[in-house]
């Protein structure tokens, strides 16, 4: 058993036309802090040898608690990262401060999707106190169909993805588990952390987007 990423929010300040989080049938809000030390304790209990992930749909600098989030990982051991767009709700850029706090706190690298402002101004924003890992530009990449979410259904591969491999997990943002991270709709079974602390048992489960799947088949480790 794995975590492949926790949901400290699905709420998100932008509105991609190619993302389909707007087809999200889940309520939205943020995890709160308690969610979050059971997601560390899981975490650790794991055993995962790469950092937390802090995203899956939304936009993790909107949770007015990240600081407190990261701060209580580093002091834990557990190093944290996520992807970001690098803007608030208003659409405005976080100023270097706030980055240099994140560091304070423990926040070593962040990945980074310039959907509303350019690598370059990110760049200057960081200031040097935090890496960069990933980047992702939507206008120079090619973008999937999110297991035909978003177009036509994919062709399924039947090698096992990183979910099945791993016997992976996420934990959504209200402490419910879902068995993939493309899963928009929310048509996980009623799972919650609590049960998985209590037994210390998870077994992956196919869903019916499986069906028209062909993403998560690379050799990423947990």
């Amino acid at each position: 058993m794995k975590i492949y990423q926790i949901e400290t929010s699905n709420i998100c300040s932008l509105a991609c036309v190619y993302c389909p989080h707007k087809n999200q049938l889940r309520n939205k809000g943020f995890m709160s802090f308690d969610t979050f030390i059971k997601c560390i304790k899981l975490y650790k209990l794991c055993g995962n040898e790469s950092p937390l992930v802090l995203h899956n749909f939304g936009e993790v600098l909107l949770h007015p608690e990240i600081e407190k989030f990261i701060s209580y990982a580093n002091q834990n051991n557990v190093e944290c990262t996520f992807f970001t767009n690098g803007i608030n709700v208003d659409k405005k850029p976080f100023d270097s401060l706030f980055w240099k706090k994140l560091s304070k706190f423990g926040l070593k690298s962040v990945n980074f999707s310039s959907h509303a402002i350019s690598l370059k101004e990110f760049q200057k924003l960081l200031n040097g106190f935090i890496k960069i890992g990933r980047v992702f530009n939507p206008r120079k990449n090619k973008l999937g169909t999110w297991a035909g979410q978003t177009g036509k259904p994919e062709i399924p591969i039947t090698k096992p993805c990183i979910f099945e491999r791993e016997n992976a997990l996420v934990v959504l943002w209200d402490g419910r588990i879902s068995s993939c991270c493309l899963d928009v709709e929310g048509t996980c079974d009623e799972l919650w952390i609590d049960e998985i602390l209590e037994n210390k048992m998870y077994k992956f489960r196919r869903i019916n987007l499986c069906n028209s799947c062909s993403s998560m088949r690379h050799h990423e480790k947990l």
